[in-house]
């Protein structure tokens, strides 16, 4: 499996994943017959390299030659999702240009013409190196914030792992992290790959380098990895009625999972150990979960490597209803299979069926999934 990996310590914006793609072989002609189904003709690019310790970085420089009156026209999301669709780009490409620019509309309600033929340039240019160079999963490194990052910024980024640097001002830029965020597959540092190829572009604001290392993973080979955070307390001196508020407490704000063990404490109090897994970007919402709703006056924090099959959800239709069934994979093959809990409960009260009936039935028709 052909993987990359985003060193983004430095920063991220669009000229700097482009230009290393580019630095990858991508060659920029190709982004010139990409726009040439979207009927720019007044559109100029220029490439700028420098090199630095035999490091080569590039960065492509958009230039419009638009009429002055026209680049300060100001667009409305379904005006440039009109644009885009009726456009002869690929459907791939539309498609994942939308999703980046439907994020970039939840933080602005208009943007300037040019501001959207700069940032297609550089949408359609990135997703079309990450095609010619075959990647079939993007992994990235937590993402490096400057000392005061933009509130539209941390808008976009919600959800993924950042980390603060001080004394350093704009090293995000909002294009910069809404294709983060859509490109990436999963933020993690510790993936095993065959090292093949580095790339370097140059992040316009810093002129700093970001880095693209390419590789590749044996599926068969290779189960998925990242990092759990396991917290865990020791509780002798709260209700046990208690427990169920604060398990679902936990599970909304991003538990992975919750469990508790009975134990047995100094001067041989019953108590429970609360365990709880998670990932470093819950971590917080957890803590005050637990310090708000529990008695422990502290917590145990564990940090821990977690090997796991790739999950895939697929339905299977029941007189009518549909039935998620969580598939694993190891690579490309199948290796377990199981209906999900709520989903035939739903369809037990729904069909008014026992629910080891539901279970028995969706069991007997996995054979019918295309796997």
């Amino acid at each position: 499996m052909k993987v990359a990996y985003f060193d983004l310590t430095n920063g991220v914006d669009a000229a700097g994943i482009l230009g290393a793609v580019i630095d990858l072989g991508w060659k920029v002609d190709n982004l010139r017959k990409l726009l040439s189904g979207l009927n720019l003709t007044e559109l100029e690019l220029d490439l700028v390299e420098r090199v630095r310790v035999s490091v080569q970085d590039k960065r492509v420089g958009v230039e419009l030659g638009l009429d002055s009156d026209l680049e300060e026209e100001m667009l409305d999301y379904k005006e440039v999702k009109e644009l885009i669709s009726s456009s002869n780009l690929d459907e791939m490409f539309i498609k994942e240009a939308l999703e980046i620019f439907a994020a970039l509309f939840k933080i602005k309600t208009e943007l300037f013409l040019r501001e959207v033929i700069t940032a297609l340039v550089y949408i359609l240019g990135i997703l079309n190196g990450i095609k010619m160079l075959k990647l079939e999963r993007i992994y990235a490194s937590s993402i490096r914030l400057g000392e005061s990052p933009e509130f539209t910024v941390l808008e976009l980024l919600k959800g993924n792992p950042v980390s603060f640097l001080a004394d350093k001002e704009r090293l995000v830029t909002e294009l910069g992290a809404a294709l983060v965020s859509s490109l990436v597959d999963e933020f993690n540092s510790g993936q095993n790959m065959i090292l093949e190829d580095s790339g370097y572009g140059l992040i316009t604001e810093s002129s700093e380098k970001l880095r693209i290392t390419l590789g590749s993973i044996d599926k068969e080979a290779e189960y998925q990895q990242d990092e759990v955070i396991t917290v865990e307390t020791n509780i002798d001196d709260m209700s046990q009625e208690f427990y169920d508020y604060i398990i679902q407490q936990l599970f909304k704000v991003g538990a992975l999972d919750v469990y508790l063990t009975p134990i047995q404490m100094k001067k041989n109090r019953p108590a429970q150990k609360l365990t709880v897994l998670t990932a470093e970007r819950n971590l917080n919402n957890l803590l005050e979960i637990i310090f708000a709703e529990t008695t422990t006056l502290g917590v145990r924090i564990n940090r821990q490597q977690r090997y796991k099959l790739e999950r895939e959800i697929r339905q299977i239709s029941l007189e009518g209803r549909e039935v998620d069934v969580k598939l694993g994979f190891k690579g490309d093959k199948l290796v377990n299979i199981a209906p999900e809990y709520d989903s035939c409960k739903q369809a037990a009260e729904d069909l008014d069926l026992p629910l080891k009936e539901v279970y028995r039935r969706t069991v007997a028709s996995i054979d019918r999934l295309d796997t």
